[in-house]
């Protein structure tokens, strides 16, 4: 099977988000609660304020450098914020893992 860029991408993002650590928290089976992220992408997102929004490549972007903007519904703002800590170009690849995952897919 020739992978694709994009597919290329995934896998690099999908080893930078464990290797950062990521999945502690948003595996299905940490002790963490942190939100599941399979299939999060395009879905909507019910925040701790009421509203409600779609995650989009900004939010998913938003939510990884400035995670305390805009926490989710029944979670606690726990996640330390990685703007200034995580370069752009690692940052790409973990939105392209992100963006891969469909619901039911296990971290």
């Amino acid at each position: 099977m020739i992978l694709s860029q994009g597919d290329d991408l995934a896998e690099e993002g999908r080893a930078i988000f464990r290797s950062a650590g990521c999945s502690g928290c948003h595996a299905a089976a940490s002790s963490v609660h942190a939100p599941a992220l399979a299939g999060v992408f395009g879905s909507q997102v019910v925040l701790a304020d009421g509203r409600h929004i779609t995650a989009d490549e900004a939010y998913l972007r938003d939510s990884i450098l400035e995670p305390r903007r805009d926490i989710v519904a029944g979670y606690a703002p726990i996640m330390p914020p990685y703007a200034g800590q995580i370069a752009e170009a690692d940052l790409e690849r973990i939105l392209a893992y992100l963006m891969s995952l469909h619901a039911g897919d296990a971290e």
